[in-house]
């Protein structure tokens, strides 16, 4: 891994306006890790560009705003694309057509990457895309900036550091991000802790709707459109959601289902102990980790609720 890491360093020192991605509906890792690499990018005295969809506000506190750009992003120019936190070209939305017209690197840990760039940097182990870049960028220096959104991210994928895919190696990574003094305890509240008013009316009217399954061992729950613009929501909104599901006492398997578009559902899966979410949202085209993942499904509510309930069945 070292010669990769090498390699993806070379190519940004000959590269002059790189731009930079993640996964649609960016999170706390996806946005983490890109605005880590912008920030080092810039310090190597190139241009960053980090094209991503709109996010939640809490995410706002992290340092390199100013290189992110949520419209027209079919319009970016440069000579560089980095994809982040990314499992496959779809799933980077707008931005896939990055892959098309430049020399592309791929820093992902989620199973099943597709390996679409130039320079492939899997590690399916590692605890978040953001912990890969720290092993990136610590070979020529992290600031205390740099620092702060790399530590966003890991948080974010790793539940403030309480998942199973948190091992040793991610808490040396943190001790040294502690270490360039971060604002950790700010990061954390806003990062893991905030959410609007909207969020917080939208969570009551899932907790309302949830409905259990196989004794109290799987919980789901679901919000149409029409409940989001009844809170003056968005989908960005909703997406602590399935980890209020997951952790109700005695649930396995959560699941959390809502409408981002008309006729298209966006499914998010939880998992504890031996459940393996994942391969319920690879049925669906999706994908993710074992105990989270997720995917996107064309038909009508209902049938999306009991095509998952098929599947989830056969864990039992």
């Amino acid at each position: 891994m070292e010669k990769i890491i090498d390699e993806i360093l070379k190519k940004i020192s000959t590269s002059e306006k790189i731009i930079l991605s993640a996964h649609t509906n960016p999170d706390a890792d996806a946005i983490g890790s890109c605005l880590a690499f912008a920030l080092k990018i810039k310090s190597m005295g190139k241009t960053p560009i980090v094209a991503l969809e709109q996010f939640d506000e809490r995410f706002k506190i992290l340092p390199g705003q100013e290189f992110v750009v949520h419209d027209n992003i079919e319009d970016i120019e440069g000579d560089l694309f980095i994809s982040l936190d990314c499992a496959t070209e779809a799933r980077l939305g707008k931005a896939e057509i990055f892959i098309k017209k430049y020399f592309t690197i791929n820093i992902d840990h989620h199973h099943g990457n597709t390996n679409f760039g130039n320079i492939n940097y899997i590690i399916p182990d590692f605890s978040s895309t953001s912990e890969m870049v720290y092993n990136i960028l610590k070979k020529t220096g992290i600031n205390k900036d740099i620092a702060s959104a790399i530590y966003a991210g890991i948080i974010g994928d790793t539940g403030g550091l309480r998942h199973p895919c948190t091992t040793i190696e991610t808490m040396e990574a943190v001790t040294e991000l502690f270490k360039l003094d971060i604002p950790f305890s700010k990061i954390y509240n806003s990062v893991m802790g905030e959410k609007s008013v909207a969020a917080h009316k939208l969570l009551g009217r899932a907790i309302e709707k949830s409905v259990f399954l196989h004794n109290g061992k799987v919980l789901y729950s679901g919000i149409t459109k029409k409940d989001i613009e009844e809170f003056n929501g968005t989908y960005k909104d909703l997406d602590m959601i399935v980890s209020e599901l997951i952790s109700v006492r005695g649930v396995k398997i959560a699941f959390f289902i809502y409408e981002k578009e008309e006729g298209s559902f966006k499914v998010s899966f939880r998992a504890k102990d031996e459940y393996n979410v994942c391969a319920v949202a690879n049925v669906f085209g999706g994908g993710g980790h074992i105990k989270a993942a997720g995917c996107t499904i064309s038909l009508p509510f209902d049938e999306v609720i009991e095509k998952i309930k098929e599947e989830i069945d056969k864990l039992f």
